[in-house]
């Protein structure tokens, strides 16, 4: 992740937690997120799939543990359960609800940021392909097929529509466990685009407001 999107995700994350926190980050990547948070004084477990990049959020010295989630167990309970990009992915959508609801303290929080990718609107994703066209020295194949169509949206879609959470169903899940006291949008294509080009996309983003394709969740047990 690079450095604009982990302040990002961050400062996020941070609007929701009591003072030192104990924080359970699912989807915790290279550890990038939970050092944020760190050196503000909470203390983070976090869980991935990939034991290689855990490994490197093990390096820089994160409490990191290989995991599929719900497949987690401990015996602690935690201040804020947080998903970092990762609902989306994980099969078991209700279970994997139930599990963060069952570590939580009473008073603690649920912290979802995530993305919708069904609703973003043609002529945003028209405009993204425009803007990447003015990007030298693009690499990532994904992007290089959005800007170079004469369809975005079929780009988009070929490589979203596959098994992954739409957020409406995200939401619904999250909602049969849990009151949500605050959702809203926020930019997401900015996490695409490499660094150097990032703060034009994010600013540009910005201004869509409602329209960005960004959603953040912060809910409480019922």
């Amino acid at each position: 992740m690079s450095d604009l999107a982990t302040g990002q995700t961050a400062a996020f994350i941070l609007e929701s937690l009591p003072e030192h926190a104990d924080v359970l980050e699912i989807g915790c990547g290279s550890g990038a997120v939970a050092l944020e948070l760190m050196r503000r004084g909470h203390r983070v477990t976090g869980i991935d799939a990939d034991p290689d990049i855990v490994a490197s959020a093990r390096k820089v010295g994160v409490n990191a543990s290989v995991g599929i989630w719900p497949g987690f167990e401990s015996d602690a309970a935690f201040d804020a359960v947080v998903f970092t990009r990762s609902l989306h992915h994980i099969q078991v959508l209700d279970a994997a609800i139930d599990r963060a609801a069952a570590v939580l303290d009473p008073g603690g929080s649920l912290i979802i940021e995530d993305f919708a990718f069904a609703d973003i609107e043609p002529a945003v994703l028209w405009e993204f392909a425009q803007r990447l066209r003015q990007i030298e020295s693009l690499n990532d194949e994904f992007l290089v097929r959005l800007r170079a169509a004469a369809d975005p949206l079929a780009v988009w879609q070929h490589d979203h529509l596959h098994e992954i959470h739409s957020f409406r169903r995200m939401r619904n899940a999250v909602a049969q466990r849990f009151e949500i006291v605050r959702q809203s949008s926020a930019p997401y294509l900015f996490r695409y685009v490499p660094e150097f080009a990032a703060p034009a996309i994010l600013a540009w983003e910005t201004e869509l407001n409602d329209r960005s394709i960004g959603r953040r969740i912060v809910a409480k047990l019922l």
